[in-house]
């Protein structure tokens, strides 16, 4: 694989990450899905107990229970993404993302601000597919969070941030 094949997997690849963030505050479902694998995997490994879906099934059931029903306005914001080819159907990416929120409902933009919600790691794992490159995986670290008291340890709180 050449320098030109490994910059277009890391386009590709980077393109997903932003449409990601693009489609979950979009509350774009449809959208949403045509980014994953058929057999996807989203979890959020910190706090514990882990939080995981699988499948395009299991992503909307979350998208749906954790973003559309959300009391919260959010934008995510993508900084220092990473992306690393393995191999030409394969690939893994990382970056760091930034929820601000303001309070949802029926008012006018702009909103009134709420804060920075949190700071993730996110981890990923690409394939290519027969329609293109898809995420396979990815992983959320909530590093920074405000409702970190209500997190963890204990039941998980379905409430905040994919």
């Amino acid at each position: 694989m050449n320098e030109l094949d490994k910059l277009l997997i890391e386009r590709e690849c980077h393109k997903l990450m932003v449409d990601y963030n693009i489609y979950n505050d979009a509350l774009d479902i449809e959208n949403f899905l045509t980014l994953w694998t058929e057999d996807c995997v989203f979890s959020r490994v910190v706090p514990e107990p882990v939080f995981q879906v699988s499948g395009h099934d299991g992503l909307r059931a979350a998208m749906e229970h954790i973003i559309i029903g959300s009391d919260r306005l959010r934008r995510h914001l993508l900084v220092n993404p990473k992306i690393t080819v393995h191999d030409a159907d394969n690939a893994a990416g990382f970056c760091l993302g930034l929820a601000i929120y303001g309070p949802a409902g029926e008012r006018s933009l702009p909103v009134a601000m709420g804060g920075v919600e949190l700071v993730g790691e996110y981890r990923d794992l690409y394939r290519r597919t027969s329609e293109g490159w898809k995420i396979e995986r990815r992983e959320l670290t909530r590093v920074i969070d405000l409702d970190v008291s209500r997190l963890g340890p204990g039941p998980i709180d379905l409430g905040h941030g994919l």
